[in-house]
């Protein structure tokens, strides 16, 4: 047996090879010309190269999954990472938290005037898109919406929604309004409210991911960060203007 095949942890007589899983969240991870890029899509391919470096038989690209598919698949399979994850006390013994990739603030963006700047404000609105099965749609409902809160999974659908007038507010990143309103998905300037709150976003690995294993994992991206790579990344993407 090879050297980067004994790194692979094998459950139930199954080896799993270890992967990387995203889910779309422009301009963190995004198809730009029918291919995958963005802050976490490069951060997940010099993780790859990294691991690699050591002998380590990862796959070779990200995987790109609807939201609530990749969250399922990484709370019951070894040797699975991702990059995008909000820790709550709720996910905080489903994963190992390895390190922060990056903060990302959420507002209320619409197309018709005025801005929604706070929680009191959007109440008043019959219907706001959201992304499914996330942390901003747990905190909204958290915070008393229900009912009014229409998830999808991911932020074309909700632009689309606000296109077609399906909904009155989307509650996203500042960032992914403007990158779709760019890239002419989005088909008005989006009205962008004031941040209604930061959340930092972590690398998670499986939590059935054995200890040697999550010991690469955590040495490689370490070594990542401190060449500087991250903040680089949040400086080409525009991640740190005006958060």
């Amino acid at each position: 047996m090879s050297e980067s095949v004994s790194h692979a942890d094998h459950t139930a007589g199954h080896i799993h090879r270890p992967q990387i899983f995203l889910s779309e969240i422009p301009p963190l991870i995004m198809r730009v010309k029918n291919e995958d890029a963005g802050m976490l899509v490069d951060l997940s391919y010099a993780l790859i190269d990294e691991l690699q470096s050591t002998g380590l038989d990862i796959r070779p690209s990200p995987k790109i999954l609807p939201w609530a598919r990749a969250y399922k698949l990484v709370q019951n399979t070894p040797n699975v990472i991702m990059l995008q994850m909000a820790r709550t006390p709720y996910r905080e013994d489903l994963f190992h938290w390895v390190d922060n990739t990056t903060d990302v603030s959420w507002s209320f963006v619409t197309t018709i005037g005025p801005a929604i700047n706070t929680i009191e404000e959007a109440k008043k609105l019959d219907s706001i898109a959201v992304y499914r099965a996330s942390r901003i749609e747990d905190q909204l409902r958290e915070l008393g919406f229900d009912e009014n809160l229409a998830p999808n999974n991911n932020s074309h659908a909700s632009a689309r929604m606000l296109n077609g007038n399906r909904v009155q507010a989307w509650y996203t990143s500042k960032h992914a309004a403007q990158w779709l309103y760019n890239s002419g998905v989005l088909k008005k300037k989006p009205i962008i409210g004031k941040p209604i709150i930061t959340v930092p976003l972590w690398m998670i690995v499986s939590k059935s991911t054995s200890p040697e294993m999550l010991g690469i994992f955590k040495k490689a991206i370490r070594k990542l960060k401190k060449t500087g790579l991250t903040k680089a990344l949040n400086l080409k993407y525009k991640l740190d203007e005006n958060r």
